[in-house]
């Protein structure tokens, strides 16, 4: 579910009762529009402020997250403030999508000053917002004037202002008898959950669609269908809940196998939802920090990951874009250069004729007796030259498209490498699964002259690009498993890091990771390994989607380098294939 009035009520009573009272311990900066609080204290320590405008969030959480070498200026101003800071109270401003996080901060004199964070996730409005004690702007992630359609200033120095509340009444505030009048004054074909969005402010889609069907025992419920008086005590239950903190966090999923092979959950919930069915799988959760990042923690890191990737992909694209054109008009240039052979025949047979060509001519029709049968053939002359001079004028169009043709076949085969070389950094890219290997295809791009934009951000970092080690996995049996997740890797897989005798795996017919099985020569090789190795290597390629896929294995002595190739491309030999499903670890 999307962040509603009520979700963000259940989270900042958790928040309140985990953090009153803690010390802010270190402050980070991860993306563009994350902040990361760290606090003293066991197991979720770590306070995740995301304010993007794909999926906004917050949560406690455990896990760890790659931050920039160099904090950005809005990460350093909240050191500046917030480092050692107490935190006073942790509130929800008029039962909106807002959380206020109020501190109290020692300034340079060592008075306590107050600090708030007002932790805004309303979608593409969504913002973090840091005021002193005179509740004047700080800073922020996102600053605008009046002319933005949010209807508000948020510039450093201007007062903080709320963002305006829609033209509906508050669930929490409203009374049985204005309750009661806006349920007759709806239409009776409304569906309850429409009439709940559309004149209360705070209610998503899943909390709407709940309290229709505790009211009338399904989802799309009219209003002409229910009880006022039902409706309006199922609504006050849900106040109940919040106000007494009886949460139920809970993820649901679409069915248990999709739970158990660790797939992505459809919704999240601050309590047990009546309304599916027996098909689907409710998962409670320890805390609704739990539900949240579990929830976010894959379309979170799989939208960061894209706009890291952005600049790569759209270079990538162009370049193949590039290529695939200039291969289409190489190819062209060589059904004219074939007409080669028909220039020297022209040139021979003005030779053969030359007797009886006379200067001037337009047209002479010479016998080809190279033919069986032989024909004659027409052959058009410049009237301003010589029978000879026509004759070398056919033969040194001859010889320029024959020098024609073989450059033509050369520089083919010179863009098609390139474009196998660009379709397999394509292939690294939807591999990479952190910051680190994203830079080390960008340094790699960079090398080969791929975009000056990723040559200037490298050259003005001037900061050595963190190397990552391979994806290390064990098979079955205990053995270790490496798999490549770009060329930088995959050339460390196949060559620094294998022993002649170690088993190589790669994804036939596509591009994808190498895959190297460490095999101790003294052993043998059970078929799980193979077959885990071998479903590994078809699960990091192009072909992870299909159902069956071709795999080659072979021993790493095999290998080889071609002199000057580019990173990741080898040639092998003695290879085996087989055939199977991609599966990741």
């Amino acid at each position: 579910m999307p962040f509603d009035s009520f979700m963000t009520a259940a989270l900042t009573a958790e928040l309140q009762d985990s953090l009153c009272g803690l010390k802010v311990d270190r402050i980070f900066q991860p993306e563009r529009d994350e902040i990361d609080l760290l606090f003293h204290r066991q197991g979720r320590n770590r306070l995740v402020i995301s304010c993007s405008p794909a999926a906004p969030f917050m949560a406690l959480s455990a896990t760890n997250s790659e931050n920039p070498q160099t904090p950005p200026m809005m990460c350093m101003l909240l050191r500046k403030h917030l480092s050692r800071a107490k935190i006073i109270e942790i509130s929800q401003p008029n039962f909106d999508r807002v959380i206020r996080i109020q501190f109290d901060s020692g300034d340079e004199l060592g008075f306590v000053k107050q600090r708030t964070l007002y932790c805004e996730m309303m979608g593409r409005g969504s913002n973090l917002v840091f005021v002193n004690e005179n509740n004047v702007i700080l800073t922020a992630f996102r600053q605008n004037d009046i002319t933005t359609k949010f209807g508000r200033v948020v510039m450093n120095g201007m007062p903080y202002e709320p963002m305006p509340l829609q033209d509906k009444f508050s669930p929490r505030t409203c009374n049985s008898h204005t309750f009661f009048a806006l349920c007759k004054e709806a239409i009776p074909e409304e569906r309850c959950d429409q009439f709940l969005q559309k004149r209360f402010f705070g209610f998503g889609p899943l909390t709407a669609r709940e309290v229709a069907y505790r009211t009338a025992g399904r989802t799309d419920a009219v209003m002409a269908d229910i009880k006022f008086d039902t409706f309006w005590t199922v609504l006050q239950n849900l106040i109940f809940i919040i106000d007494q903190k009886k949460f139920c966090p809970c993820l649901i999923y679409q069915n248990k196998e999709t739970f158990e092979q660790n797939g992505a959950p459809l919704d999240f919930s601050f309590l047990h939802p009546q309304q599916f069915s027996a098909d689907f799988y409710i998962h409670p959760c320890e805390s609704i920090s739990e539900a949240i990042e579990l929830f976010y923690l894959k379309r979170s890191k799989a939208e960061r990951q894209k706009q890291h990737a952005n600049d790569i992909a759209q270079i990538l694209k162009h370049s193949k874009a590039r290529l695939e054109k200039k291969i289409l008009a190489q190819e062209e240039q060589i059904t004219d250069a074939k007409s080669a052979e028909e220039d020297k025949q022209m040139g021979d047979l003005i030779t053969q004729e030359i007797y009886r060509i006379k200067r001037g001519d337009r047209v002479i029709y010479a016998t080809d007796y190279a033919k069986d049968p032989p024909e004659e053939v027409k052959i058009t002359l410049d009237t301003r030259l010589s029978p000879a001079a026509n004759a070398q004028k056919y033969y040194r169009s001859y010889a320029k498209k024959k020098t024609a043709l073989v450059k033509v076949y050369e520089q083919i085969q010179i863009a098609k490498e390139e474009l196998e070389y660009a379709n397999s950094v394509i292939a690294s890219l939807e591999t990479a699964t952190d910051q680190a290997s994203i830079e080390q295809i960008r340094m790699e791009l960079s090398q080969w002259n791929y975009g000056r934009r990723m040559s200037s951000v490298l050259k003005k970092s001037r900061q050595k690009i963190p190397k990552t080690a391979p994806l290390s996995l064990v098979s079955p049996n205990g053995y270790t498993v490496l798999v490549g997740r770009n060329n930088f890797q995959n050339d460390a897989v196949s060559f620094r890091l294998s022993d002649k005798d170690d088993l190589w795996f790669h994804v036939k017919a596509y591009h994808g990771s190498h895959v190297l099985l460490k095999t101790p020569s003294d052993k043998s090789i059970e078929d799980a390994d193979i077959s885990f190795a071998a479903s590994l290597a078809a699960f990091y390629s192009e072909a992870k989607n299909s159902d069956r896929v071709e795999v080659d294995m072979t021993r790493a002595r095999y290998l080889k380098k071609p002199s000057g190739a580019k990173p990741g491309f080898v040639t092998y030999k003695n290879q085996q294939t087989f055939i199977v499903t991609p599966k990741n670890a």
